[in-house]
């Protein structure tokens, strides 16, 4: 009801875009999402980065798929014991966390832009998302990425191109993913 309410539907990708013009009188207008590559860019050279140095969004919410993610890097820490994980996000730092997992909450922009420039591989859970942001800002500072086949990843990625996609709340998928980066990290 809310999209024929006469209102100017704005959809920041072309899945919702389309959910929303199936549902609607009017079309919607797709404004892409952007980022400030001036801002979003490598600052550290990629061969200069640890290859065990992960980086992820972390949030309560069931469809970030955090805990899938979590899995998948905790079961990979047991073949590499170097592996250490950075997370941010706006929830309280969780508890229990080990030692090789850092925590930033909220972090600022200049922040989050450090450190996607310290990992190597950027690992997104998601279950869906609008468009799935944080993927794309990491792979503009040079992080690899893998992430979770929700529609919008494929507006900025492809699999086997550009990252690796594996099945949402597949954590054997994203491990082996994961450690196929961390394997094959040949610049």
């Amino acid at each position: 009801k809310t999209y024929n309410l006469g209102l100017r539907k704005i959809a920041v990708s072309k899945w919702l875009k389309k959910i929303v013009d199936d549902h609607s009188d009017t079309p919607s207008i797709y404004i892409q999402n952007p980022i400030n590559i001036n801002k979003y860019k490598i600052n550290t050279p990629i061969p200069q980065r640890n290859k065990y140095v992960l980086g992820m969004l972390y949030h309560e919410s069931p469809g970030k798929g955090c805990k899938y993610t979590l899995k998948a890097i905790k079961n990979l820490r047991k073949k590499y014991p170097q592996l250490q994980l950075i997370m941010f996000g706006t929830p309280k730092k969780p508890q229990n966390l080990p030692s090789w997992i850092s925590y930033y909450r909220n972090a600022t922009q200049e922040q989050t832009i450090s450190i996607y420039n310290k990992i190597s591989i950027c690992a997104v859970g998601a279950l869906n998302e609008g468009f799935g942001l944080t993927g794309l800002e990491a792979m503009a500072c040079g992080a690899a990425l893998v992430t979770t086949d929700f529609p919008a990843v494929y507006e900025y990625a492809e699999n086997k191109e550009t990252a690796l996609i594996s099945r949402r709340k597949n954590v054997r998928e994203k491990k082996k993913n994961i450690d196929y980066l961390i394997q094959n990290n040949n610049y």
